[in-house]
């Protein structure tokens, strides 16, 4: 394949090979051949940072291999024009970095986001890395130029429609997957993105290239072919139920109409792409009026835009109503980025629980400005204006001085529609690798069509070796960061089998899985909270002291790494306090939790399963009922189906732990009244034998049969219902019904012994 090719002649094919992987690819990464606890945006972070370092790589050795005729510095005015504002917005998101509540998260990011500044760096040298790989084509051979451009397109593009077609196959129920939510029951697509809204914004991206692409098409095959894909992209969107991109569509286009009938009309529009325009817009119509009048939900999404009241849209309310508070207390430099949570947890409301789940709290405003201004304040802000004007100022000088008059139009409509639907919600990293592969080829079209004295003639500023020098520690460095990548895909792997054995459990199987994550990427605190809210649910009802010994020697381990003070730091000392008998310490860590969010149920919840351990029993039932309070009421019509069934879920769980505490104090009919309330909310059958050990303990043999019989009806299968019947029976005197019963549980379990000593005594 390389034969007769010149080394940098090899480069270049391996760069474009590169980044055309990145942009087809990212969007249609996720977990699927290794199981993952974040299946979408860590997976495509992963990827985008793996082929990013080998881009690097590459680049690097091609600027090497430059003749010396093309080894040029920048000019001051090139600077001035393509890199001061990439540059100066990379140093003013910095500036919040030095005030920011959480210095880790907001360099590293969150593990479920991954927007941290060291992916800003990574988006900079990605869009830094594409637009010198253009220029470098264009000052050779501006037809290569071209090529390259429709090339990275027509990547756009196909990715865009694979995604679009596996959205709709979704929807009609056609998927190779099992996911917990199918779309086909929710009836929003999520496709290869994983989140309807994420996926909405992304088509914003593709569909005007895909437009473009006809327009453009010589070939008639490709043309269908494009069509084809732009109608699949608005299937989809409408399929995603996104309000927030249907509405920056929608105004997208009306802004486009606007420009038609602006007295410059002719030099705006030429025929052919008005006449394609009009096609597309009349599918549109067609296609959402059709559904409109079929799809109930699609009628309900569409009226709820203006319903401030109820669903999501009331919840964004809420967070935007906590957002500027917050805003308002730190307005120039913000807190950090990704620090969100960190912030708005402590206005959690009872309310919110009602437009989505119990204890639901969110790490983004799902409002661009708000977002820029509680993570980097009025600097934030600034930096976003500078970089947004400096794309519009790069599409209308495109627009005015070159020939790719249409492309520029398409990349800066799927630009400004994108950061129209971030309104609504959040940036993901399939929309940052996106928005700045967008800047690199405006850039790019805005150089090819002014580029007479861009560059000096000056040589390097250094000789040529000090750059090579340079290559190796690149190398090393590059190398030591895709390992690392690879680990924390291990480690996730390793998380999500770990939770899973833990719900089972699987205790050591779990205990080795954790040890196992701390080997392949140690400090990573995520993966330490939640091992400890899984453990801590489960531990105390373990008899076995093995078991609970693993658990205290990690809650020791998680201790020791524990050197931040941020919510979920402190919420995982009070839970490995608690887990290692250190209850004075526990309170303390409970009550600086119940500080930072005094209206959030989960701290109640578990700072009464620390009382109930601890012996103080009454205080916790005062802590239930506390958090039994902040639960919103099931009674409440603003609950849909999905959030009236997580209340009764919680609720249930409260009922519960209320219960227990009863039967520790021998309480037996307040116990039995709570797990009644339980069951009233949530079917469990061990309720049912919870229920019958209440009686059971009162000498009221017939109403524990009672509950066991019901329940061996239920659950047929389990012996230990007809062995529990014979016990009762027995105890009551019944030889007979006694003796059937412990038959019965005998042929479905053999090998307890327990059983046939049972059996054995009633012969």
């Amino acid at each position: 394949m390389f034969k007769g090719l010149k080394l940098n002649k090899i480069l270049d094919l391996l760069i474009e090979v590169d980044y055309l992987i990145a942009i087809f690819f990212v969007p249609l990464t996720f977990a699927i051949f290794l199981p993952n606890a974040n299946i979408f945006e860590l997976n495509k972070m992963i990827l985008f940072r793996f082929l990013l370092i080998f881009l690097i790589i590459f680049s690097y050795a091609r600027f090497l291999l430059l003749k010396k005729n093309e080894s040029k510095v920048v000019s001051a005015k090139f600077f001035r024009r393509y890199l001061w504002v990439p540059v100066g917005f990379l140093f003013l998101l910095a500036l919040p970095l030095f005030s920011s509540v959480d210095l880790a998260t907001s360099f590293w990011g969150l593990y479920d986001r991954q927007e941290g500044y060291f992916s800003c760096l990574g988006y900079f040298l990605w869009f830094s890395l594409i637009f010198w790989n253009l220029l470098v084509s264009f000052q050779a051979d501006f037809e290569v130029f071209k090529t390259k451009i429709f090339k990275i397109i027509a990547a756009i593009s196909i990715a865009g429609a694979i995604s679009s077609l596996y959205g709709v196959l979704q929807i009609l129920g056609i998927d190779f997957l099992n996911w917990s939510e199918p779309p086909a029951l929710t009836g929003r697509t999520t496709s290869t993105l994983g989140q309807p809204n994420f996926l909405g914004s992304y088509l914003l991206f593709v569909l005007p290239l895909s437009f473009y692409l006809i327009t453009t098409a010589k070939n008639k095959i490709w043309r269908w072919l494009c069509i084809f894909f732009t109608f699949l992209n608005l299937a989809c969107l409408l399929f995603t139920s996104s309000r927030g991109a249907w509405v920056a569509l929608f105004l997208g286009l009306v802004v486009l109409g606007i420009s038609y009938l602006a007295k410059n009309r002719t030099a705006i529009f030429n025929k052919i792409n008005w006449r394609y325009l009009v096609a597309v817009l009349l599918g549109i119509f067609l296609l959402f009026g059709t559904l409109m009048s079929y799809d109930n939900f699609l009628r309900q999404r569409v009226f709820g835009i203006f319903d401030f009241e109820n669903g999501s849209v009331a919840a964004r309310v809420y967070f935007w109503r906590a957002s500027v508070d917050a805003i308002s207390k730190e307005p120039v430099f913000g807190y950090g980025l990704e620090n969100q949570e960190e912030i708005l947890i402590k206005y959690y409301d009872k309310d919110w629980g009602v437009f989505g789940n119990v204890n639901a709290r969110t790490n983004r405003a799902h409002n661009l400005i708000l977002d820029i201004l509680l993570t980097s304040g009025i600097i934030g802000l600034l930096a976003w204006v500078l970089l947004l004007t400096w794309a519009t100022k790069l599409f209308w000088r495109t627009w005015k001085y070159s020939e790719h008059k249409n492309l520029a139009l398409a990349l800066y409509f799927g630009l400004a529609t994108y950061i129209l639907s971030l309104f609504f919600g959040f940036s993901f990293v399939v929309g940052n690798v996106y928005l700045y592969l967008f800047l690199a080829l405006l850039a790019a079209l805005d150089f090819a069509s002014r580029s007479e004295g861009e560059f000096n003639k000056n040589r390097l500023p250094w000789p040529r070796f000090i750059y090579a020098l340079l290559f190796l520690p690149l190398v090393f460095f590059g190398g030591r960061l895709v390992v690392s990548d690879f680990n924390a895909l291990i480690q996730d792997h390793y998380f999500s089998s770990m939770q899973k054995a833990l719900l089972d459990g699987q205790y050591f199987e779990a205990y080795t899985l954790y040890d196992y994550i701390k080997e392949s990427q140690p400090g990573y605190f995520y993966y330490d909270v939640n091992f400890l809210k899984v453990a801590y649910s489960k531990i105390f009802d373990v008899n076995d002291l093995s078991v609970k010994d693993g658990a205290k020697k990690i809650a020791t381990k998680i201790l020791a790494d524990n050197n931040s003070n941020n919510y979920a730091s402190v919420q995982a000392r009070a839970l490995a306090h608690t887990i290692l008998g250190d209850y004075s310490a526990a309170k303390i860590d409970f009550a600086a939790l119940i500080n930072r969010a005094p209206l959030l149920p989960e701290n109640y919840v578990f700072e009464a399963k620390m009382l109930a351990v601890s012996g103080e029993s009454e205080a916790s039932l005062t802590a239930y009922d506390t958090a039994l309070g902040l639960v919103p009421d099931d009674a409440d019509a603003r609950l849909n189906w999905d959030h009236l069934l997580n209340v009764k879920r919680y609720k249930a769980g409260i009922y519960l732990g209320k219960g227990n505490v009863y039967m520790t104090i021998k309480k037996y009919e307040a116990a039995r009244a709570n797990y009644k309330m339980a069951l009233g909310y949530g079917f469990s059958l061990d309720l049912y034998k919870k229920i019958a050990n209440t009686y059971y303990l009162e000498k009221n043999l017939d109403k524990a049969i009672w509950y066991n019989e019901r329940a061996s009806l239920i659950n047929p299968s389990d012996y230990l219902w007809q062995y529990s019947l014979a016990v009762l029976y027995k105890e009551k005197g019944d030889k007979a019904k006694a003796l059937r019963y412990a038959t019965r549980a005998a042929e479905l379990n053999s090998t307890d012994t327990g059983v046939t000593d049972l059996l054995n005594s009633l012969k």
